[in-house]
This record gives C-alpha cells, sequence and structure tokens, in this order.
C-alpha cells in the first residue's frame, strides 16, 4: 500500500457568509400638535432690547417622513402680548424645504419695533397696526434662494413724533396697500393700488436748505459714521 503524501501549503478558508444590507430606519409620524404653548424672544443686538412674547401658540404637522417623501402639511396660529395674532397655513416639501404658505396677521402693534426705529431714525412711533394677508412661497433649492409673496397690506392709527421737534412728523388713520406682488428671481415688486385715509406729514425747510424728512430718517450720527 503507498503512502499518503502529507498536505502542504495553506489550507482554503471556507466562504465568508454575507450579511444583507440593514434597511434605513423608516420614521413616519401622521401627526404631531403642540397647543397652548408660550415663547419669548429678546434681541439683544438693539439698545432697548427687542422683546417679544408670544402666547397660545397652537402648531399641527401632519404627514412627517424621515424618506423626504411628499410635503408636510402645516397649520400654526398664535396670539402677540404686545397685541395682534398671527395665522399661517401650508406646505413644506420635504425633500427641497420649499414652502408654500397662507398667511394672515391681524392688527399687529408696531409699537414693539420702536428699538429698531430708534436706532436708524430720529422718530418715535407712538401709535400703530399692521396687518398683512397674503401668500408667500420661499425655495431655498434654488440659487439663488426664491422668494415670492402677494397680498395686501393694511396699517391704521399710524402716528410718528420728531424727536428734535417733539411734533408729529407723519401719521395716517389707515393706509392699504392692495395688489402688492414680490418676487426676487425677477427682482420685481409691484403695486396694484394704494389708498390714504387722513394722511398727514409735517416737512420743514430750515435756513441751510436741509428738509427735516432727511434729518429724521438719515440722522445726523448715522451720516457722521458712514466712511466719506
Amino acid at each position: 500500500r503507498r503512502p499518503v503524501p502529507a498536505a502542504t501549503g495553506t489550507p482554503t478558508p471556507a466562504p465568508a457568509q454575507t450579511r444583507p444590507a440593514a434597511e434605513p430606519w423608516s420614521i413616519v409620524v401622521p401627526q404631531v400638535a403642540v397647543t397652548a404653548s408660550t415663547m419669548e424672544f429678546e434681541d439683544r443686538q438693539v439698545q432697548p432690547a427687542a422683546a417679544f412674547r408670544v402666547e397660545g401658540v397652537a402648531v399641527r404637522l401632519e404627514n412627517f417622513n424621515n424618506a423626504g417623501r411628499g410635503a408636510l402639511a402645516v397649520a400654526a396660529s398664535a396670539t402677540l402680548a404686545s397685541g395682534g395674532s398671527l395665522n399661517a397655513t401650508g406646505t413644506v416639501a420635504l425633500a427641497s424645504h420649499a414652502l408654500a404658505l397662507k398667511l394672515g396677521l391681524a392688527d399687529f402693534d408696531l409699537r414693539s419695533l420702536q428699538p429698531y426705529i430708534a436706532e436708524r431714525t430720529d422718530m418715535t412711533l407712538r401709535t400703530g397696526t399692521v396687518s398683512i394677508d397674503g401668500e408667500l412661497a420661499y425655495d431655498p433649492s434654488t440659487t439663488p434662494a426664491r422668494l415670492d409673496f402677494h397680498g395686501r397690506v393694511t396699517s391704521g392709527n399710524l402716528r410718528t413724533v420728531d424727536n428734535e421737534l417733539q411734533q408729529d412728523f407723519i401719521r395716517w388713520r389707515e393706509l392699504r396697500i392692495d395688489g402688492l406682488e414680490y418676487s426676487s428671481r425677477a427682482d420685481r415688486l409691484t403695486i396694484r393700488e394704494v389708498r390714504a385715509r387722513a394722511p398727514y406729514a409735517r416737512v420743514i425747510i430750515g435756513p441751510d436748505a436741509t428738509v427735516n424728512i432727511s434729518n429724521v430718517l438719515r440722522p445726523a450720527r448715522l451720516r457722521a459714521a458712514q466712511p466719506p
């Protein structure tokens, strides 16, 4: 009987078992609702700081998924402590984050913006409200991002005071802008009609031929800070 030869070389490994690729997590949330919430914001980049308190915040989101399919339905409403209310309904595309909203801002008290007005002008806003009713579209997936708005803007009982003279500067009972359309893609702003009820403006030409309007809206402290 012939001897069996000894095995030589490295033994052939058994073929590795391949695991099937793990499927990504799938998250689907039919509805998310937040009610009776309160939020406070403060902007300390201006002095005095601009503070805003939003009450009764209600937000409802529908059809969320992490696959980026379809659009998220959005409905929100809130009341501003300083005066006014906000409503918004529409959709947000989950893939591109483009949004289309119908907006309603009612009787927003403009006095809460006085810190910003004081920083850029020499006037004080004593009274005034603004209401906005329109549709907003924003698409960040384009270059540059696209912003469109069309609707109506109404301002009521506006009264501003010239800080130097301590007299009324600009005021109106109502200012209504209809057919306002803005498109960032076309760099276009169009207005169909402007109506003003009881408008008033104090215009003074000084001995040096300067007009108070330019002095109030572009005060000397700002002109001096600009480079020559």
